[in-house]
């Protein structure tokens, strides 16, 4: 299984550390790598199924050929979810703003 990381420009994550973390900790069971497309959200929110249709072509190609592309954002939905998926891509989109607001404490 091959998964990816995205992160966007609202962020600044160490995602070659976590992508090093988890290989280790998989054993070869599970790839794991930073994706190199750009990832980018387009507008002040997250809409489903709108933001995904404007995904740009490289992004979407480079995604497609994984069995998972985890993207990390603080661009936040418009209808208050921390994260979506969709099946056509296997794209999953990940809030990190304001989850407090999202998930028990």
């Amino acid at each position: 299984m091959k998964i990816l990381f995205y992160q966007d420009d609202t962020l600044d994550l160490n995602l070659d550390g976590l992508v090093t973390g988890l290989n280790s900790a998989s054993n070869g069971r599970i790839t794991f790598r930073e994706g190199t497309a750009r990832f980018h959200i387009s507008g002040s929110s997250i809409r489903y199924s709108g933001s995904y249709e404007q995904l740009s072509r490289s992004f979407v190609k480079q995604a497609e050929g994984a069995d998972l592309s985890i993207c990390f954002t603080k661009t936040p939905y418009d209808n208050n979810y921390f994260f979506s998926w969709t099946r056509k891509t296997n794209n999953c989109l990940v809030l990190f703003v304001g989850t407090t607001n999202h998930t028990a404490t």
